[in-house]
């Protein structure tokens, strides 16, 4: 490999490119070129590696150059293979998206091939006829199978004898390195349980998945998906979107009913849950009890697991009854959490005790002392009558409907909050009354965000007046200049 560079007179331009010498003893091309004062020469073994070089130059070929092909033989294996790889992974780096051009790029050489082979298959979608190659071939296994760190699966695949193929069990776990496991659409999924030689990966005990995403799914029975929870010892992310299940199951199908004793704390740093109504509190139960109930356990305490690493929740929308278990849950998690997104999914009567009063439900964030950025979803004033007032400070905090929004903020303990956001839907200023602002205005003065963003939904124009409506009912953050405010029109309905 020869770097050449030069200047070309006639255009008073320099240009720059590279000499690739690569492949085994087969003919290749040599392109020569000159001009006054400067000459290059490519040798490549097809055009191909041709397009290769003028892509990866850092000024484009000229084209009015005078080009001259002659025959030659490429250098041997031996010599190509004493450049370093890490030359060539330079030059592959840019090509990471273009499945089509690494799978080219990976006939020009040995060295080559095993190095496009990291990013051909750094991300595979799931397909039945390449699941059986994989299996068939020890080849492939030895070769391809340790490069796969990203597998999608949309879909349930079946055979044509009408049969689901068992991904998971015969081929899910022969990828050693795999680190994200997405399901989509899929239906009745379970697995079954490897045995202990197939779960020890690089040494450690337990899978090494480190992230999990399941997006709408449906699981026979609960301990399906306890599962894909179980079979990793170092699970980082869990992401979950739109899944169901129809009832509990038994621990003696989901596998070795030993691992409910084990309760060491968890490598969780990310959780999002969204749109998986009903079956919150069993998630939770599980993951910080290793228990099977929808109901919330308060005698549990003591023997709960701890999530040293949890930095991040995301719970944009929760059922009212779901309430106590992620007020358990937070609790458990403490100081740990730095962001907090969550919403309660309400309709007018839903918040309602037996006598007609508000209830006094509230998000308990007195645990979270370290909580740097939170956010409030489902604020939604569009469905409510206005209530105009004369002085615009909205009606009283026990008669209001978001009256679990003031009591939530009067929990916030921590000192160091950065930035906190609200999602509203609304239409007119009148529907803004139906949030106690007064108490509002009063408590964030208190907290003192170094931010608060309301996130506005329902306005495409007008930007400046609507700004001036919240700005307006907020006098004590104002005039503190403390805290800057901020807004975001999405124009359309965004939880």
């Amino acid at each position: 490999m020869r770097l050449a560079e030069g200047r070309n007179h006639d255009s008073k331009s320099e240009w720059h490119n590279v000499e690739f010498v690569i492949g085994h003893s087969v003919p290749a091309l040599v392109l020569s070129s000159s001009t006054e004062g400067c000459s290059a020469q490519f040798v490549v073994q097809n055009a191909l590696s041709l397009s290769l070089a003028s892509r990866c130059s850092p000024i484009p070929m000229i084209c009015d150059l005078q080009l001259s092909c002659r025959p030659i033989i490429a250098l041997p294996a031996r010599i190509t293979t004493r450049i370093a790889p890490e030359i060539f992974n330079h030059i592959l780096v840019n090509y990471c998206d273009l499945k089509n051009d690494l799978a080219n790029f990976s006939t020009v050489s040995v060295t080559w091939l095993s190095l496009c082979r990291f990013y051909l298959f750094a991300e595979v979608k799931y397909r039945a006829n390449f699941a059986l190659f994989m299996q068939s071939s020890s080849h492939a296994t030895s070769t391809i199978a340790p490069h796969i760190k990203k597998l999608y699966v949309a879909g349930n695949h079946v055979t044509e004898d009408g049969v689901i193929l068992p991904i998971i069990k015969d081929f899910i776990f022969t990828l050693p390195n795999l680190r994200c496991l997405h399901l989509g659409h899929m239906m009745d999924i379970g697995i079954a349980q490897p045995p202990l030689s197939s779960m020890s990966v690089n040494g450690h005990s337990g899978y090494r998945l480190s992230s999990l995403i399941i997006s709408s799914s449906h699981f026979a029975v609960f301990t399906h998906f306890i599962d894909f929870l179980e079979v990793s010892s170092a699970l980082e992310d869990l992401s979950l979107d739109n899944m169901s299940c129809d009832g509990v199951g038994d621990l003696a199908e989901a596998g070795d009913t030993k691992r409910v004793s084990a309760l060491e704390p968890s490598s969780l740093k990310r959780i999002n849950i969204v749109f998986c109504h009903q079956i919150v509190t069993k998630i939770l139960n599980w993951l910080q009890c290793r228990i099977l109930s929808d109901c919330f356990i308060e005698n549990a305490f003591n023997r709960r697991q701890s999530f040293p690493c949890l930095k991040s929740i995301h719970l944009p929308d929760i059922l009212p009854a779901e309430l106590l278990s992620v007020n358990g849950f937070l609790a458990n998690v403490g100081s740990a959490l730095e962001e907090l997104d969550f919403g309660l999914v309400t309709q007018n009567d839903d918040l309602l005790d037996h006598q007609g009063a508000v209830s006094r439900r509230v998000l308990d964030l007195s645990s979270n002392i370290n909580i740097k950025r939170l956010v409030f979803h489902h604020i939604i004033l569009y469905h409510f009558p206005a209530k105009p007032t004369e002085s615009g400070a909205g009606c009283s905090a026990d008669g209001s409907p978001y009256l679990w929004l003031i009591n939530s903020l009067s929990t916030i303990s921590s000192t160091d909050i950065q930035s906190l956001g609200f999602h509203i839907w609304l239409s007119s200023e009148s529907q803004l009354d139906i949030l106690p602002w007064s108490t509002f205005d009063k408590i964030v003065a208190v907290v003192q965000p170094q931010q608060i963003n309301f996130i506005i939904s329902g306005f495409g124009t007008d930007t400046e007046l609507v700004e001036g409506w919240f700005k307006k009912r907020l006098c004590n953050v104002v005039s503190g200049r403390q805290t800057e405010i901020t807004f975001t029109f999405t124009g359309l309905y965004t939880p």
